[in-house]
């Protein structure tokens, strides 16, 4: 987890600027954080399942179900509404806002 946060400190520090792009970097490190929230709270289920821990399995269930639906509204806000924001300002040639080498994550 901490190597998600500082890989995301580290993306947003190479930005030069405020703006759709630099909200695309930021959800981008939020989704990362998200879907290994997801994988590890997967494991536990499997964990609990497997020890007879019902009560565990319904409680992570729950929180699991949480984390999927916060990944979904990230992915949904992102098409609705930063990355057509982003998308017109390349259309209108402003510069995407990134120094440096461009990674494609999501």
């Amino acid at each position: 987890m901490r190597g998600l946060v500082e890989e995301a400190q580290h993306e947003i520090e190479e930005q030069d600027g405020k703006g759709p792009i630099m909200d695309l970097v930021i959800v981008a490190g939020m989704q990362r954080i998200e879907h290994y929230e997801i994988s590890a709270y997967g494991t536990d289920i499997a964990l609990a399942e497997a020890l007879g821990e019902q009560e565990v399995v319904e409680l992570l269930s729950l929180t699991l179900a949480e984390e999927k639906e916060t990944d979904l509204k990230l992915t949904e806000v992102t098409k609705q509404h930063i990355m057509p924001a982003a998308m017109e300002g390349e259309e209108k040639g402003e510069p995407a806002g990134r120094k440096g080498k461009a990674r494609a994550k999501a």
